[in-house]
């Protein structure tokens, strides 16, 4: 994995600089199916190290055609975690997605969705 081990200006700065937020960003939308009955997902996060992480969820429907903007919601459940958390939908959603906030450690995101068509 490439590493940054120097930014330097090539010539005077006038104020203070800042780069970068270390490990921000958000994973790809997850589309799940919203006609499986009953709609049921669980939602893990599985935290390593110094992170913190939420889960957040979506009801715009075209995450399969579209690359957005969407309107992203926080699950109550899985809001700035930084440990092993658990929580669950039992309402329709289009896509699920996980969020680092910040951090230098990692998190896996699994999603499992329960139903019969």
């Amino acid at each position: 994995m490439p590493t940054v081990t120097r930014i330097a200006a090539d010539s005077a700065v006038g104020t203070n600089v800042e780069f970068g937020t270390t490990a921000v960003g958000a994973s790809p939308p997850l589309p799940l199916d919203i006609y499986l009955e009953p709609f049921n997902v669980s939602l893990f996060l599985d935290v390593t190290g110094t992170v913190n992480v939420t889960a957040q969820y979506t009801g715009d429907d075209d995450v399969l055609t579209s690359v957005g903007p969407f309107v992203w919601f926080d699950h109550s459940d899985l809001t700035s975690k930084s440990a092993d958390s658990v929580g669950t939908i039992i309402s329709p959603v289009t896509a699920v997605r996980m969020v680092t906030n910040s951090g230098t450690g990692s998190a896996q995101f699994t999603v499992l969705q329960a139903g019969v068509q």
